[in-house]
């Protein structure tokens, strides 16, 4: 089995040209990873689900995800599942949680005092 159940059942509520993409999204998240990284023909992080299918087709269907599934890093977000960001696509939650670490890292460092 290439992809899980449950990275499926997601896919199955979109149209047949992103459930690819989605489904290593989701794979990728599964295993610990918070976005997949596309730059040039390289692909991050290279799952087995990619040794599998053509890693080409799987570039190509983040590339060609539709406008209503992907959230371009601009803020506020909407409900759009994908947010991409610098070459980065992310589930929405991960997105948020990493700018929310982000800020939070900033601010401490503002904060502190060094001597």
């Amino acid at each position: 089995m290439i992809f899980e159940e449950i990275d499926r059942l997601f896919a199955k509520r979109c149209s047949q040209e992103d459930s690819l993409a989605l489904c290593y999204l989701f794979a990728a998240a599964r295993r610990g990873h918070h976005c997949v990284s596309i730059k040039g023909n390289t692909l991050e992080p290279l799952l087995p689900e990619a040794l599998v299918l053509d890693k080409v087709a799987i570039i190509e269907s983040f590339l060609q995800l539709p406008e209503g599934a992907v959230q371009e890093d601009l803020l506020p977000l909407n409900l759009k599942p994908v947010v991409h960001s610098g070459g980065h696509y992310y589930l929405q939650k991960y997105f948020l949680l990493e700018n929310g670490i982000q800020k939070e890292l900033k601010r401490v460092a503002k904060a502190s005092v060094f001597f």
